[in-house]
């Protein structure tokens, strides 16, 4: 019989261009922030991930994707594979 893990998603602090902190926000917050970025074509908003600051561009893409950012749902997706 298989087991229900609690697992708590991981979250990211947002960062608006002027440096006000948007919010900490998970995965699926992250996606629709993404999509408003690029819907509104603009920039200057970024993340930080352990300790790093990771900019977005004008298309809600990040300038680099740190390892382990945000991978849990495609480690669990690989293991079905």
């Amino acid at each position: 019989m298989i087991q229900i893990n609690k697992i708590i998603p991981p979250t990211l602090d947002l960062y608006a261009p002027d440096g006000t902190h948007l919010g900490c926000i998970n995965e699926y917050e992250f996606l629709d922030a993404r999509v408003q970025i690029k819907k509104e074509q603009t920039f200057g908003y970024y993340l930080i991930f352990n300790g790093k600051k990771v900019r977005l561009d004008k298309n809600g893409e990040l300038e680099e994707y740190p390892n382990g950012l945000l991978d849990s749902m495609s480690g669990f997706y690989c293991q079905l594979l």
